[in-house]
């Protein structure tokens, strides 16, 4: 470890000069931006992966200090995005900043001086390879997202919840003699037997019997006397 500090302090003191001066794209701001500044500029000087390694490191460990509980903030700007395009295909940036802000329950609009802006929201969705574009509007060009473009991160990271199974489906009659023809349902959708029907009580001579068996009347008086009497004969 001694040996290591020693060489990062010798690779550092021949670049002070520049570091001093240097203003490196930051995915934060206010005092975050502050606290990770000096970080991601040695970063940017190391180069290869350093830059992106510093400047995901840097948000992901402000997003938990910042949300808690809610988990990171990138992945709650993913799921809001979501929310935020509805049916849309494309949004311009400044219409998803809109809908993003006016969220009372988010912390978008609180976000800084300003809120969200173009540049955080930029820097924060890139690490999930998401960038933005001039796309042709209807009012004309501007710089704005695709939906396709989130669609494997929104898979991977922030999944929409799967209808519950068991969920209750409504009765079918068994047969179409339960319902009356004025009651009929349409073509693929269920029709419960009224309720009419379905208590209404039988007569004398229509004993129900147990659930699913067929009925049975009873023997006519008059066709079993005529019985008796041909044995008899």
């Amino acid at each position: 470890m001694d040996e290591l500090r020693q060489r990062l302090n010798q690779w550092l003191t021949g670049h002070v000069k520049h570091l001093r001066n240097a203003t490196p794209d930051m995915p934060l701001e206010d005092r975050a931006a502050d606290t990770w500044e000096p970080m991601i500029a040695i970063a940017d000087l190391a180069g290869g992966n350093w830059p992106r390694a510093a400047r995901k490191a840097a948000v992901a460990l402000t997003s938990d200090r910042d949300a808690g509980d809610e988990g990171s903030i990138p992945t709650r700007l993913l799921a809001d995005c979501r929310t935020a395009f509805q049916d849309a295909d494309a949004l311009p940036t400044q219409i998803l900043l809109d809908r993003l802000r006016s969220d009372a329950e988010a912390p978008w609009a609180t976000m800084g001086a300003t809120g969200l802006t173009a540049m955080r929201m930029g820097n924060l969705l890139r690490d999930f390879e998401i960038r933005s574009d001039t796309i042709r509007f209807p009012t004309g060009q501007a710089k704005g997202y695709h939906r396709s473009d989130f669609a494997d991160a929104w898979n991977r990271y922030c999944p929409e919840p799967k209808p519950a199974a068991g969920e209750a489906v409504p009765a079918v009659p068994a047969s179409t003699s339960q319902v009356r023809p004025d009651e009929a349902s349409t073509t693929g959708t269920a029709q419960a037997v009224p309720t009419t029907q379905a208590s209404s009580p039988l007569t004398s001579e229509n004993e129900a019997g147990t659930a699913g068996t067929p009925w049975v009347p009873r023997a006519v008086p008059a066709l079993a006397e005529d019985n008796d009497r041909a044995d008899c004969a």
